[in-house]
């Protein structure tokens, strides 16, 4: 699309493939012609790119055939999209303190969530050890990315779990980190929303320990136990049924 076309206009056109590829297309006509819409992921406006990114999200699960020809190049900017960056960071005067907000998060949780779906529609075009080294950061990234990678690791312990356990320490640490929240009893929400990271990242840490060969791991197995060790964590398994057993 060109660039002197409004943001705006650009906008409406990654919107428009988004909800249309929820409904019968001509695949052939749309793979003919889907290069302008794959160049809007490299917008300059964020909330374009953002849109973009969503919009292969949404061909990504219901019209897969379409983009299969471009995943390389779509996987590679995912990839620069996943990191956070600290020129779309800024600062807000709110009077008595200042609040940051990261103009990039929209961006990571649509390139997240974009990969999930290659994962499930595309699984071979994704090469998971290169995938690694960004899952691992955004189970460091802020709550709600993190629950995002929570699931992609579930999602990959069925598809390459070889390869999983052959990188699990790249994943162990930031699950762990996860795990040991502390919840600062403030405001409910904030209780909850902790608690809810926790069980997402239990929940994870006992797929990967549910893979056959992750009981050659001792690192796995005491993770599990130490875990379910404390009265808190053990309290919130069980309300759940997420006991894990050997």
């Amino acid at each position: 699309c060109n660039a002197a076309v409004s943001p705006l206009m650009r906008w409406t056109l990654a919107n428009s493939l988004k909800y249309m590829a929820i409904g019968r297309v001509d695949t052939v006509l749309l793979r003919e012609n889907i290069e302008p819409f794959l160049n809007l992921c490299e917008d300059e406006d964020l909330q374009v790119r953002r849109t973009a990114l969503l919009a292969i999200n949404s061909l990504a699960h219901h019209h897969p055939s379409v983009i299969l020809p471009h995943a390389s190049s779509l996987v590679e900017i995912l990839y620069r999209e996943m990191s956070v960056k600290s020129e779309l960071m800024r600062k807000v005067d709110l009077g008595p303190f200042k609040h940051t907000i990261d103009d990039g998060l929209p961006l990571r949780k649509a390139s997240f969530a974009c990969m999930s779906t290659f994962i499930d529609t595309i699984p071979h075009e994704v090469n998971v050890v290169d995938f690694l080294p960004y899952l691992s950061k955004g189970l460091s990234d802020v709550n709600d990315v993190q629950m995002m990678c929570h699931q992609i690791v579930s999602q990959l312990c069925s598809w390459a779990p070889v390869i999983i356990l052959a990188n699990v320490s790249t994943l162990l640490n930031p699950l762990t980190t996860a795990i040991n929240k502390t919840v600062k009893e403030k405001k409910n929400t904030d209780v909850d929303r902790t608690n809810d990271v926790i069980r997402s990242a239990v929940r994870a840490l006992f797929t990967i320990a549910a893979i056959p060969e992750a009981s050659q791991e001792p690192s796995i197995q005491d993770l599990c136990d130490r875990i379910q060790a404390k009265p808190h964590i053990a309290a919130m398994l069980e309300a759940e049924n997420l006991i894990r057993k050997r």
